[in-house]
């Protein structure tokens, strides 16, 4: 995964269907005894980006294993839990801020088990936390802070928390001082929020589906794909309001659906193909747009997204006569191969060889100019009322300064020749092995058929 620092969104979530959460909530304690390592590993040599960042902190951080829980548990001490992510700005944020103050760092010491997680590393534990603010809280978004009972249930927690009272709401400090106050206070009280919690919490499990016959099935996915169309926005493509995402998943469920589904998701992945989320210099696709018109990139791109476009466009490809669709799936995994695999990435196994059949398929050169989708002030040579993604379909938008100025067409080799000196963006190896096995399904996804 790829990280370029600018606003947080708020919005990254780990995969973990809710049907599994009722599951996790009970057998949380014995599943992490159970299944994770004998013995906390250096911080310093964890796969985790967010979790190396804080092999020097001035907290006393453990690692989410067995050990460090049922030293706790023995102490009958509280767990000080801490779940963020490094591809989150205000997951690194706390880190630098909050993680540094001495009088807030030695008394969380003092009072709790420190415990940090990497929301990829283990999106089980970040799924509980994240239900359980949604629960309790009223709240959502990254990091989460929990505070736990030595048998890991939360009484207490909270999202982002600022450094310090200055910033207008209450800071980490004053919140670990309350949450230590009320278990030195009355650890019973605490341990029946806790119950609460979890019995509130365990309220959110799946509905049986009922039992539908093929017609009335499909009747109900009928419904379904009517009530996105709704939401279809005409103008700029996509569905929903900002901050917009591709939601392959989706498109690929239109598109097989209605001639009215199937043009609302050609309608947003051409929407896709030609706005800034579309990386003109690097290739690859970012992870959402915060503007509706796709033209404002949030500038974080993931295996994950990658490959579930790649077989959207896979899709589409299929659908329609249009190579433009084939070369984006190229382009989305091209980028995956050669700017998100890890030095250490071993070589795909021999049935990936259907891979040089795809590339045969996708042949052409990528586009040379990127024009400007800002507005551009005067003096401008674009003509009034031009629209560049509809009279350039093919190109990308993205606005470039050259020498001082705004220039409506700039060669993305000098593009790439003015970024070239900046330091490459922070970058995390971690993830469950569903997104690398997601890639893998992109890549061994069967070519579209050659067009005439």
């Amino acid at each position: 995964m790829v990280f370029r620092p600018t606003q947080t969104m708020g919005r990254d979530l780990p995969f973990l269907p809710m049907k599994f959460l009722p599951s996790c909530l009970a057998l949380l304690p014995a599943f992490v005894i159970a299944t994770a390592h004998a013995a906390a590993p250096d911080l310093a040599t964890s796969v985790s980006a967010l979790v190396r960042s804080q092999a020097h902190s001035p907290v006393n951080w453990e690692t989410w294993n067995p050990d460090v829980l049922r030293r706790a548990q023995a102490a009958n001490k509280p767990v000080y839990l801490f779940i963020g992510s490094w591809l989150n700005e205000l997951s690194r944020a706390t880190c630098q801020q909050s993680f540094v103050n001495a009088e807030a760092v030695t008394y969380i010491n003092q009072h709790f088990t420190c415990i940090i997680v990497d929301r990829e590393e283990h999106p089980e534990v970040a799924a509980c936390a994240r239900l359980y603010l949604q629960t309790m809280k009223q709240t959502d978004g990254w990091p989460a802070h929990l505070w736990l009972t030595p048998e890991l249930q939360p009484y207490e927690g909270a999202g982002y928390l600022p450094p310090s009272e200055e910033w207008g709401r209450s800071g980490f400090p004053l919140v670990a001082r309350q949450a230590s106050d009320a278990w030195t206070s009355d650890p019973r009280s605490c341990r029946a929020h806790a119950a609460e919690a979890i019995s509130m919490m365990s309220l959110h499990g799946p509905e049986a589906l009922p039992n539908l016959s093929p017609a009335a099935l499909t009747d109900k996915l009928a419904q379904a794909a009517a009530a996105w169309r709704e939401s279809f926005d005409a103008a700029h493509g996509g569905f929903g309001t900002v901050p917009k995402s591709p939601e392959p998943e989706l498109l690929r469920f239109l598109l097989h659906g209605s001639p009215a589904d199937r043009e609302a998701a050609l309608a947003s992945l051409r929407a896709l193909l030609n706005g800034a989320v579309h990386d003109p210099l690097d290739g690859g696709f970012f992870s959402r747009s915060t503007d509706a018109a796709w033209r404002i990139p949030y500038l974080q791109k993931t295996l994950s997204d990658q490959a579930r476009l790649a077989l959207a466009f896979l899709d589409a490809a299929q659908t329609v006569n249009d190579p433009a669709f084939a070369r984006a799936a190229r382009g989305a995994l091209d980028y995956a191969l050669g700017r998100l695999a890890l030095p250490t990435a071993v070589s795909p196994p021999p049935r990936m060889a259907r891979w040089a059949s795809l590339q045969a398929t996708m042949s052409g050169r990528r586009r040379r100019l990127t024009p400007c989708s800002v507005p551009m002030p005067p003096p401008s040579n674009l003509p009034t009322g031009w629209n560049p993604p509809e009279t350039c379909p093919p190109t990308r938008i993205w606005p470039v300064l050259i020498a001082g100025r705004t220039s409506c067409f700039a060669p993305r080799r000098r593009g790439m020749r003015r970024r070239k000196p900046n330091s490459p963006p922070p970058r995390t190896g971690c993830g469950p092995c569903a997104i690398n096995d997601r890639h893998r399904h992109a890549m061994i996804a069967p070519p579209p058929a050659p067009t005439a």
